[in-house]
Parts: C-alpha cells; sequence; structure tokens
C-alpha cells in the first residue's frame, strides 16, 4: 500500500502556491461558482435574514406627515458542507529530479481542481456524492429541491421551456432578476440546433448562432 505524502515529507517539494491555484482554478471551473461567484463562508450553519416584505417609500408635500412603512423578516439558512480530494503516490517521487517532482505536483494539482470544481456542482445540483455517485439523502438545501422547475422532453422547442423556466422566476414571489443561465451540454446542442422561422417555415439559418457546436466554440476569420 502507498504510503500517504504528508507535508512533512513535502517541505522542499510542494510549492507553496498549489493550494491557492487548486482554489482558483475549481472556482472557474465550476458551473456553481461561475453562477454566483461568493468568497467561501465560516463554517457551521448561517442565518441571511431577508425582506418578506420590502418597504415602501412616499411621496410627501412639504410640511406633510410622513407615514411609517410596513415590511415583514424572513431568513434563509446557510449549510456548508466539506468536500476533499486525497491522492497518494509513493515515496519514489522524492528520489527523482526537482522537475519530475514539480511536474507530478502539478499535474495533482489541476486534477484536484478538477475534482473539486465537479464536486461542488454534483452536489450543489444534485446532492450526489462524487466518489460514490450515491445521493446525500440528508441534504435539503440543493438545487434540485427546488419546486420551480419545467422539464424539457423535446416536444417543443428548447428555447419554449428556457423562457418558460424564465417566467417561474421573473413572475414569482418576489420577483428575481435572470442574470445568468447553465445549459447541460445536450440542452445546449438543442438551442444551438433551431433555425429562425418564416411563416412558420425554417430557414436555414441557426436561431443561435453564437452557441456553436452547443460548447465555447467561438469561430474566427483568418486570411
Amino acid at each position: 500500500m502507498a504510503a500517504t505524502f504528508t507535508s512533512a515529507d513535502s517541505q522542499v517539494l510542494m510549492p507553496r502556491t498549489i493550494a491557492d491555484g487548486m482554489v482558483k482554478d475549481a472556482r472557474t471551473l465550476s458551473t456553481a461558482a461561475r453562477l454566483s461567484p461568493a468568497e467561501p463562508q465560516k463554517f457551521g450553519n448561517v442565518d441571511i435574514i431577508t425582506f418578506a416584505n420590502f418597504p415602501k417609500a412616499e411621496f410627501v408635500g412639504e410640511g406633510d406627515n410622513m407615514a411609517s412603512t410596513g415590511g415583514g423578516f424572513g431568513f434563509v439558512t446557510a449549510k456548508p458542507h466539506k468536500a476533499h480530494v486525497t491522492m497518494r503516490f509513493s515515496k519514489e517521487v522524492m528520489w527523482a529530479d526537482e522537475d519530475h517532482q514539480l511536474q507530478v505536483l502539478k499535474e495533482l494539482g489541476d486534477a484536484g481542481s478538477i475534482a473539486l470544481s465537479r464536486g461542488l456542482d454534483l452536489g450543489l445540483f444534485h446532492r450526489i456524492n462524487p466518489l460514490s455517485g450515491t445521493e446525500i439523502t440528508s441534504w435539503d438545501n440543493y438545487v434540485g429541491a427546488s419546486t420551480k422547475r419545467v422539464e424539457y422532453d423535446g416536444s417543443v422547442d428548447a428555447d419554449t421551456v428556457f423562457r418558460e423556466a424564465v417566467g417561474l422566476l421573473v413572475n414569482g414571489q418576489p420577483t428575481v432578476q435572470v442574470n445568468g443561465a447553465a445549459f447541460d451540454p445536450r440542452f445546449s446542442w438543442a438551442l444551438s440546433e433551431l433555425q429562425t422561422l418564416s411563416g412558420g417555415v425554417e430557414t436555414g439559418m441557426q436561431r443561435y448562432p453564437s452557441l456553436g457546436f452547443a460548447t465555447d466554440v467561438r469561430w474566427q476569420l483568418r486570411r
């Protein structure tokens, strides 16, 4: 069995910036982090106070009495969850030259950042434990628990379903302004396949040409 690579063994080998780089890459690669770029909170449940009924302003004339405004408070509870990525390799790495040692650590750092970002998305969206693939039934605060949901089955255009999903937020109480969206690759492909219509007939022109092949592909013209 391979020995665990500890900090005591790796003081000479381990660059101090690897951990920071892993966190930075995890934020960049994670869909959840890109949609909601927030700093980590202190460990432990945190109650966030919200307005259940926003106060209202009032126009008054000079010298008129000013009325108070009513309102109500609500709260949501943020529940932090701990994730880790553990990787082991044998002590033979310590005997390799420094270039090889640094390359091994770089590969581990890159793999760790991908694992953390994927774990963040699987946990936040689906409450799935990435290592086992099982559902964490004790979690009740995840995106999939929302009752505001629509389902795309291919019977209507993908953008129709997307507009319906946005409408659930914009027309809800309280209303929510949508400033970003994340698409499953298959749903993004369905959007990219849509064509503009003329008199109900497809024109052969893409409705959303900037989607490319439903990824981050961007075309560049070269002379």
